[in-house]
């Protein structure tokens, strides 16, 4: 399938489920029984110290009940057949039941991910090409999740496991990795983070990566030895396709069908050995052809084109069997002179056109595991010239049509027997197929080839027995020839890192296997190899040629996850509202599951790169088990079906989580510890900020009511003191204007009419000044609560004499302050009106004067104690102080506590800090 580089690895999505519930989940769960793995025993200590270090934790009694979940035991395990489970798993499992997780979305392509993997040497070249391939043939679907916990924990899991096939752990055949690591102290969090590289084809998959991975080796090779490495490629391709499809059918049986196995073997052995003879043959005829040409000493003019179009394919690339190439060749012969060598140029044209013909034919049959038949009709005669060789080299008029077993019979003639002459190739090819065959002529043995016998045994025989009798022949051509040559194309290798450990620990081992260890057993029915044995000795070189690439692809998913989930799990911090539902968390718990969170993004989450580029190390060598003898490697393995081939790795793998979780757990600790105290406190202190601002709506009431007194009855209270100071001053007033006419009454009439100037000047002057002040006066809550804060026996006596104090202390400082305690400057206006009996003729006369009484000075201090006389008298605080002294006694308990809260705070935090 080609591949959409603009895909997106990561499903978008923030919806928040189970924790249990999540993707990955069924890795990550330790496992009852364990092949090829063990409860990691020289962890032991580790996990007991982190299990003390929980325990310890828990003894920590705040905010409700919190369940610890302890290590039970460290599994580790590097199972190796393919058709079931491969790969590996540390797992250091201890999470909560009570997690929640919220989905992470990640911005990752596939087209991102090539940039990241070709920054390094593995993503590069023919590796590079690999990686793509695989790509090209799989599905990929990453996950990334953030972890809401409350309790007390401390877990990581680091598992890739795969296989070819579907199973119950692994729902599609592919692989799987999960990376997941988190704590907890109360509240608690984490993340996981994982891709599933599904397989829609495998057989196709194994096919096209082994194709071109033996095909670039064999590229590099071929130029100092070209016959060799073409053999090299069919022996690789028959090693890689026999360790898939016999590991394909012993997992699908029920029990070992070895006459099964040995036709699928020997199918692959005789497509792949058919497709060699026929590519040989081809690269054998095309250089003949190109000599007799020269030996013809035909112009240049006639010969220069085709030549350069001969020399134009490489040794891959057989010469196409169309009438183009061959129409032109066919010219030529008419040219040559003489007679011989004309009759040399047209049979091997022929020959090579048959080749070219059935070349490609045979390279289809032998990817698809099938022996062509060769007995079709065919849709284009070759030349009349070619075509009356060949029917004259078979006996049969001249102008007969031709089929392919027409052609076989020719090609197998003359032009075998030249062939035989001087192509290892096919001479390597009849020396192992020669004794299963009757006759002792290299030609019997690759007639037999193409014979239909091969695969359909005769009365007698079976394949078991066919292959039985190649066996030796063909394992001392793996033993002599493959192995003496694999230094020297190692060294073909030096530039590619990645290809060269492919080379030497999956291709070679893969064939060595074939011809060592299936082929022995199939032979002897499984005499000396179990089943499940065998599945796992076969999948181990697969898992190493699909599993590196695979890894390298998980480590440039997991690079791109550590440089990104430290942001994003901050981002995530920012949910937890819409988690504590879920979660069945109380309200108090949000800001600490907050700061889990966040610490976790800080410290746990992000791996160290030391840390990671050690985790992916251990996992490219766990999925290369195999080192040194292949044979040596399978005789292990079934001899200790335990054995794991990679501990040290593995172990290593394990370390590594303990200690980052280790490393990780005290700072951890001190981080939360004062996030979850602050919970409490900041708990409290919403209560006592509750109870303050109900506190002051009482006290503001207060104020209400001095306001409406001071409106209601402050007049009354200053007109005597007023009236008193204007009487003084107006004594400097004189009447003399009036003693003809009567004075004193007028006098008289005066001191009536002042009482009722002072009313007017103290509304007009006066209580406009005092009453904003009273109205402006703020009682502070807070002061009232400190002034009994460190009253020791602290009671309502006590209170109520505090409160009095405090509130008519701050009436009379506010009052002051506002008043500026400056005299009041005040202007009468005393209008009098009065008649006075004249003499006669003049009679009574009635007469109106207004008094202008100016700049009287009046007291600030005796309004400020006139008002406060009025308070004092009027303002009666004992239901009031009461109902406050309650309030104030709950805020001052709960200051107690949260003083209890920080000295238990520190307490922990030396407790926990070692």
């Amino acid at each position: 399938m080609p591949l959409n580089r603009d895909q997106q690895i990561f499903q978008q999505s923030t919806a928040t489920q189970s924790w249990g519930n999540i993707k990955g989940q069924t890795l990550v769960v330790g496992q009852g029984s364990l092949r090829r793995g063990v409860n990691y025993q020289l962890g032991a200590q580790a996990v007991a110290q982190i299990n003390i270090l929980l325990n310890k934790w828990a003894e920590l009694k705040i905010l409700g009940s919190a369940e610890v979940s302890l290590l039970a035991q460290v599994q580790i395990q590097t199972p190796l057949d393919l058709f079931e489970e491969a790969g590996l798993a540390g797992r250091l499992q201890a999470v909560l039941k009570a997690a929640v997780a919220a989905g992470l979305s990640m911005n990752m392509t596939v087209g991102d991910l090539l940039e990241v993997l070709k920054a390094k040497p593995s993503g590069r070249g023919l590796s590079g090409e690999l990686i793509e391939l695989l790509l090209e043939e799989s599905g990929i679907e990453g996950f990334l999740y953030a972890q809401f916990a409350v309790g007390f924990m401390a877990y990581a899991n680091f598992v890739i496991l795969g296989s070819l096939h579907k199973t119950p752990a692994l729902e599609e055949a592919g692989f799987q990795f999960v990376y997941e690591a988190g704590m907890g102290f109360i509240a608690g969090g984490g993340y996981r983070g994982g891709v599933h590289l599904k397989f829609p084809d495998p057989g196709k998959l194994v096919s096209r990566y082994g194709g071109r991975l033996i095909d670039g080796i064999v590229n590099k090779a071929i130029g100092t030895q070209q016959e060799q490495a073409l053999m090299l490629g069919a022996m690789l391709r028959i090693g890689v396709k026999s360790a898939y499809e016999a590991s394909r059918q012993l997992n699908e049986g029920t029990g070992i069908d070895a006459e099964k196995l040995a036709q699928t073997v020997l199918t692959l052995i005789g497509g792949q050995f058919q497709s060699l003879f026929f590519s040989s043959a081809g690269l054998f005829f095309k250089e003949e052809v190109l000599r007799l040409i020269g030996l013809a000493s035909l112009p240049a003019e006639q010969t220069s084109e085709v030549i350069q179009i001969l020399r134009g394919f490489d040794a891959f690339e057989s010469v196409p069997g169309n009438h183009a190439i061959f129409s032109r060749l066919d010219s030529l012969a008419a040219f040559i002179q003489n007679e011989q060598i004309q009759k040399d140029f047209v049979r091997n044209v022929s020959a090579l056109w048959v080749s070219a013909l059935f070349s490609p034919l045979a390279a289809q049959a032998a990817e698809t595991a099938t022996v062509p038949k060769f007995t079709a009709l065919l849709s284009d005669q070759p030349t009349p010239a070619m075509q009356s060789l060949i029917n004259t080299e078979l006996n049969r008029p001249a102008e007969t049509n031709l089929n392919q077993q027409d052609l076989l019979t020719f090609l197998l003639d003359k032009p075998l027997t030249v062939v035989l002459q001087h192509v290892d190739n096919i001479r390597e090819i009849t020396a192992i197929l020669n004794p299963a065959v009757s006759g002792t002529a290299q030609e019997d043995a690759m007639k037999y080839l193409f014979d239909p016998s091969f695969l359909v045994p005769a009365t007698g025989e079976s394949f078991k027995s066919i292959l039985g009798a190649i066996n030796q022949a063909f394992d001392h051509y793996v033993d002599t020839e493959i192995s003496a040559r694999q230094t020297a194309i190692s060294n073909t290798l030096a530039g590619e890192e990645e290809i060269r450990i492919l080379f030497e620990q999956a291709l070679i081992p893969c064939i060595q296997l074939a011809s060592d260890v299936l082929i022995p057993a199939i032979i002897d029915g499984f005499e000396h190899f179990d089943k499940e044995t065998m599945e796992e000795a076969l999948s181990s070189v697969l898992l190493t040629m699909l599993g590196r690439s695979v890894i390298h692809i998980v480590g440039g998913i997991q690079t791109s996850i550590n440089n990104q989930i430290g942001g994003l799990l901050r981002s995530a911090a920012s949910q937890t509202a819409s988690i504590l539902g879920p979660l069945g968390a109380q309200e108090i718990l949000k800001r600490p599951l907050e700061e889990a969170v966040k610490i976790i993004a800080d410290m746990v989450a992000p791996l160290p790169p030391h840390v990671q580029e050690q985790l992916l190390g251990s996992a490219l060598n766990i999925f290369t088990p195999i080192e040194g003898n292949a044979v040596d490697y399978a005789n292990h393995l079934q001899r200790d079906p335990m054995w794991m081939p990679q501990l040290d790795e593995i172990e290593a793998i394990a370390k590594a989580l303990l200690s980052h979780l280790t490393d990780q757990m005290i700072n951890f600790a001190l981080k939360i510890i004062p996030a979850l105290f602050q919970a409490l406190i900041d708990q409290l202190l919403a209560i006592i900020e509750h109870w303050l601002n109900e506190l002051a709506k009482v006290l503001n009431a207060i104020t209400g009511f001095l306001t409406k007194l001071i409106q209601d009855k402050l007049l009354n209270e200053l007109i005597n003191p007023v009236l008193k100071v204007a009487e003084q001053a107006a004594d400097v007033l004189t009447f003399n204007i009036f003693d003809v006419i009567g004075a004193g009454k007028v006098k008289e009439e005066f001191f009536k009419g002042l009482r009722g100037a002072v009313e007017a000047v103290i509304q007009r002057v006066i209580i406009p000044v005092v009453v904003p002040v009273v109205k402006s006066i703020q009682f502070n809550p807070r002061k009232l609560v400190e002034l009994c804060r460190n009253v020791s026996d602290f009671s309502f006596d006590k209170f109520d004499q505090i409160f009095n104090d405090y509130i008519f202390g701050e009436i009379q400082n506010q009052l002051e302050k506002g008043l500026n305690m400056k005299n009041f400057r005040l202007d009468f206006e005393v209008p009098v009106s009065f008649s006075i009996d004249l003499p006669w003729p003049l009679g009574s006369q009635s007469f109106s004067h207004t008094f202008q009484l100016s700049d009287v000075l009046f007291p600030s201090l005796t309004v400020l104690d006139t008002v406060m006389n009025l308070i004092r008298n009027n303002l009666k605080l004992g239901g009031t102080a009461e109902n406050i002294y309650q309030v104030v006694a709950g805020i001052l308990d709960n200051m107690r506590k949260i003083e209890q809260y920080q000295k238990d705070a520190a307490a922990a935090l030396q407790k926990y800090s070692s």
